[in-house]
């Protein structure tokens, strides 16, 4: 009982003394949350343009996400296929290393070294592509209405994920098919 007592404290306190607080700013006026700007009115419509505009560059990135990730797959299920597509590739840099043969331990996988250059490319790309739809989301004050923020974050999403989908199948799918 003593541990629900102090979560309580923890969780609810800072939320109980900042809408007093802000109800003291304002002239003992009732503490509410200000999700709609007061200048906006309920007939303003949401920009497509614009959203979808913010939404180029998370969705680029997500592919060059998509692409780094499915050359990866390629390079670990289907490396006759990629060797068949690149006949001069440096077998030291994309195929596993050959010194390894039968004394890898049990557990360890050896991988190559433009796996592990892959992996590094396909988690900066994406994490890019994330910070890149995050930032126009915080819009420096600005107050929306928060159905235009969900669209938003609708648009972002759907951005990324047909990026990355594209990138991926695109590579993995198509290029590298059986």
């Amino acid at each position: 009982m003593k541990f629900f007592a102090i979560a309580a404290a923890f969780f609810f306190l800072p939320f109980i003394s900042n809408a007093q607080f802000a109800a003291q700013l304002h002239h003992n006026a009732p503490a509410t949350l200000h999700l709609n700007s007061d200048k906006q009115t309920d007939n303003t419509k949401y920009d497509w343009k614009r959203g979808i505009r913010q939404a180029i560059l998370p969705g680029v990135l997500a592919t060059a996400s998509g692409v780094s990730g499915g050359v990866r797959e390629a390079l670990l299920w289907r490396k006759d296929v990629f060797f068949k597509r690149f006949p001069n590739a440096n077998r030291n840099f994309f195929d596993t290393p050959v010194a390894y043969g039968a004394d890898v331990p049990a557990g360890m996988q050896p991988y190559s070294k433009a796996h592990k250059v892959l992996t590094t490319a396909h988690n900066a790309f994406l994490g890019a592509a994330v910070v890149s739809a995050t930032i126009p989301l915080a819009k420096h004050g600005k107050k929306q209405k928060l159905t235009h923020t969900l669209m938003d974050i609708g648009i972002q999403s759907l951005a990324i994920s047909a990026g990355y989908f594209t990138g991926f199948e695109g590579v993995f799918g198509q290029f590298f098919k059986r």
